[in-house]
C-alpha cells in the first residue's frame, strides 16, 4: 500500500500558504551538501544501496538537498526538503509538511515527517550538523538487518506538546500515519517520542508499532523472501544522549527492535535486533578527533557486527567542515539452522545480503560537509 495522505496534505497546506497575501509570507531557502568518498580492502560491498563501498572505492554517498520554510501566519508555517538519498542520482521528495501552533505549548503537523525517535533522525541527511561522516550505521543505516529496516519517515499526522523551564526544556510527541519504502511498507504505524534538552544534554526516548507489508510491484523473487514477515508486527524502542559540556562531546544511543515472523513450523516467533553505539569527542580550536564503538546483533544465533571508528573533523570555514575517518569493522554471519526470517539468512553484518566479507574489513572515509 503506498501512503499518499502525506502528499494530499503537504498540497492542501501549500495551496493555503499561496492563496494568501504574498506579502504575509515569510519564504527561507536553506540547503546542504556532502560530498563523502569512501574505500574498503574488500571487495563486498559494504552499506548496499546506501554507499556500496568496496575496494575500487566509492563516492554514491555523497548527497545534496534543498528545503524551504514558509511562515505563512504567526500560526502557520510550511516546510518541504528535496534531496538525493545516498546510492541514488535522482532527487526525491525527502519530507514536508504543516504545522499549526494551537498555542505556546500546542501545535500539530501534518504530511511527510522526518522520524523524529533518535537523536539526529530529523536531520540525518546534514552531515555538517554531526561529527562523524556517516552517523553509526549500526543504528542508523537503511539496510534491511539494522533495527529500523528502512523507515526514515511517516506520511501523517503529530499532536506536539512542549514546556520550557528553568534548566530544561521538554516536549512530548504522539504520531501516527504508515510508510511505504522500497523494500517494506510499514502499515497502521503510531508512536509517541520524549525529548528533554538544556545548553548541556539532551535526551531523548521513543517507540514505534507498526506492521510490515511487501510493498506493491516489488521484484518477486525478493518478494517471496518476505512472505515470512507480511502483516506481522513490529516495536522499536530508542534511548539516547548527547553531552555538548567544556569542549567534550558524547553521542551515545541503544535501539531494540522486536519484529514478528512466521518460522519453519507455521508459528509466530520474534527477531529481536539490539544496536548500539558511544562516540567521545574533543574540540581543539577547529579541530576536533573523536572514536565511535558500535555494536549490531540479531537474536536467535543472527548476524553480528561491530566495529571501532576514529575521526577526525576540521572546521574550514563558515559552515564547512572537512572529516576524515578510518573504520575497522568485524561482521558475523547467522550461525547455520539459525531460526530467523528468511532475509535475515545468509547476511554478514551490513554487507551485501549473500556474500562473504573477510573477518576484519578496513575502510577509510574522506568527505566535506557544507550547508548554505
Amino acid at each position: 500500500m503506498k501512503h499518499t495522505q502525506g502528499y494530499k496534505l503537504i498540497g492542501a497546506a501549500l495551496a493555503l500558504a499561496l492563496s494568501q497575501n504574498a506579502s504575509a509570507i515569510d519564504l527561507k531557502w536553506s540547503g546542504f551538501l556532502n560530498m563523502i568518498g569512501a574505500r574498503s580492502d574488500d571487495p563486498r560491498l559494504y552499506l548496499h544501496d546506501e554507499g556500496n563501498i568496496d575496494d575500487n572505492g566509492s563516492f554514491e554517498e555523497s548527497t545534496l538537498g534543498l528545503n524551504a520554510i514558509i511562515t505563512v501566519s504567526d500560526r502557520l508555517t510550511i516546510a518541504a526538503q528535496i534531496a538525493n538519498a545516498p546510492g541514488t542520482d535522482s532527487i526525491d521528495f525527502d519530507w514536508g509538511f504543516g504545522t499549526y501552533n494551537l498555542n505556546d505549548s500546542w501545535s500539530v503537523k501534518a504530511g511527510r515527517v522526518k522520524f523524529p525517535g533518535m537523536l539526529v533522525s530529523e536531520y540525518v541527511r546534514v552531515g555538517y550538523a554531526y561529527p562523524w561522516i556517516r552517523p553509526p550505521e549500526a543504528v542508523y543505516a537503511t539496510n534491511m538487518a539494522a533495527p529500523a529496516m528502512g523507515l526514515d519517515a511517516y506520511d501523517g499526522g503529530a499532536l506536539t506538546y512542549q514546556a520550557y523551564g528553568d534548566n530544561f526544556d521538554y516536549s512530548a510527541e504522539i504520531y501516527g500515519g504508515g510508510r511505504a519504502t522500497d523494500m517494506m511498507d510499514f502499515d497502521k504505524m503510531y508512536g509517541v517520542v520524549l525529548r528533554a534538552s538544556s545548553d548541556i544534554v539532551t535526551l531523548v526516548g521513543s517507540a514505534n508499532w507498526s506492521t510490515m507489508a511487501i510493498p506493491n510491484g516489488m521484484d518477486p523473487m525478493m518478494a517471496a523472501m518476505m512472505t515470512d514477515i507480511a502483516d506481522q508486527d513490529m516495536l522499536m524502542l530508542n534511548v539516547g544522549m548527547n553531552v555538548d559540556w567544556n569542549d567534550i562531546v558524547i553521542y551515545t544511543e541503544y535501539v531494540r527492535s522486536e519484529s514478528d515472523f512466521i518460522n519453519g513450523s507455521g508459528n509466530t516467533d520474534s527477531l529481536d535486533i539490539t544496536s548500539w553505539y558511544a562516540t567521545l569527542g574533543y574540540r581543539l580550536g577547529d579541530f576536533m578527533p573523536h572514536l565511535t564503538y558500535q555494536s549490531l546483533n540479531h537474536s536467535n544465533g543472527g548476524l553480528e557486527q561491530t566495529s571501532v571508528t576514529a575521526g577526525l573533523r576540521y572546521e574550514l570555514g563558515r559552515s564547512t567542515a572537512l572529516k576524515l575517518e578510518f573504520q575497522r569493522i568485524e561482521p558475523e554471519v547467522a550461525r547455520a539452522g539459525a531460526n530467523i526470517p528468511i532475509m535475515a539468512k545468509n547476511q554478514y553484518g551490513l554487507f551485501e545480503h549473500m556474500t562473504a566479507p573477510s573477518d576484519t574489513v578496513d575502510m577509510f572515509s574522506i568527505a566535506v560537509n557544507f550547508t548554505f
